[in-house]
C-alpha cells in the first residue's frame, strides 16, 4: 500500500538507506544457533537515518473481520507521501504474553523488511562457516531453509481451510514435508521450548483457519 505518488519518499529513503547499517546481531536462536537482532537493535539501526531524512515510521495493529491480526508498518515522509505493509501476527496460545511475543516478532521482521536491512544471519553464510559450525548443520540445510521460506509464504497465503488442504496436497508440498520429517527432524518438530517446528506451525495455522470459518458461520 502506498500514496498516489512516492517520488519524494523514494529519494529520501534512498538517502536514509545509504546511511543505514545492518542491525547488530545481539541474540542467539536456541534452536538454529544463528544470531539475530532483537527489536531494539533493529530500531537503533534505522531510526536516526530515517528521521535525518524526514521519514517517520509507525507500527500499528489492525484486525480483520475474520479475526486475523496484523502489524501495519508505515513509512511517512514530510511531503505527505507514504508506503506501508502488513505482517500477520501468529500466536499459538490465548494469553497476553503469547500475543505480546507475536507482536514483537512481527514488528521486528516487518521493520527490517520495509527498511531493507538484515536482522539475522544468512543461512548461506552459516553453511560456509568453519568446520565446527558445519558439523552442527545437516547437509543441504541451506537449500532446505530456502524451501521452508517458500513453503511458509505459500501456506500463509491460504485464506480458508479448503485452500489450505489443497495446498498441502500438492505433490511438491508433500515431498517437502516428507523431507522435513525424515532429513531435518529438528526443523519439523522444533525444540519443544521456544522454537516451534513446521509441524506445530501447520497445526496452529490450520486451527486458526477452522476457528475463523466457525466464527464466520
Amino acid at each position: 500500500m502506498k500514496s498516489e505518488s512516492i517520488n519524494e519518499l523514494a529519494m529520501a529513503l534512498a538517502k536514509a538507506q545509504a546511511a543505514m547499517k545492518d542491525a547488530v546481531l545481539c541474540k542467539v536462536n536456541p534452536h538454529f544457533k544463528n544470531r539475530y537482532a532483537d527489536l531494539p537493535a533493529v530500531r537503533a539501526a534505522i531510526t536516526k537515518p530515517l528521521t535525518d531524512n524526514g521519514i517517520a515510521v509507525t507500527q500499528t495493529m489492525d484486525c480483520e473481520t475474520d479475526g486475523r491480526s496484523y502489524i501495519v508498518t508505515t513509512l511517512m515522509h514530510t511531503s505527505g507521501q507514504w508506503i506501508s505493509g502488513r505482517t500477520p501476527i501468529l500466536v499459538d496460545k490465548s494469553s497476553m504474553q503469547a500475543l505480546g511475543s507475536g507482536i514483537t516478532y512481527a514488528r521486528r521482521y516487518a521493520l527490517a523488511a520495509i527498511c531493507g536491512i538484515a536482522s539475522d544471519e544468512d543461512d548461506d553464510a552459516n553453511a560456509a562457516d568453519d568446520t565446527k559450525k558445519t558439523e552442527k548443520n545437516p547437509p543441504g540445510i541451506t537449500a532446505f531453509r530456502h524451501e521452508s521460506r517458500e513453503f511458509y509464504k505459500e501456506m500463509y497465503a491460504c485464506t480458508d481451510y479448503d485452500q489450505y488442504i489443497a495446498f498441502i496436497g500438492q505433490p511438491n508440498v508433500k515431498a517437502f514435508l516428507k523431507k522435513a520429517q525424515t532429513e531435518f527432524p529438528k526443523d519439523w518438530t522444533g525444540d519443544g521450548e521456544d522454537i516451534k517446528g513446521i509441524k506445530e506451525d501447520m497445526r496452529i495455522f490450520c486451527d486458526n483457519l477452522k476457528k475463523t470459518e466457525g466464527q464466520a458461520a
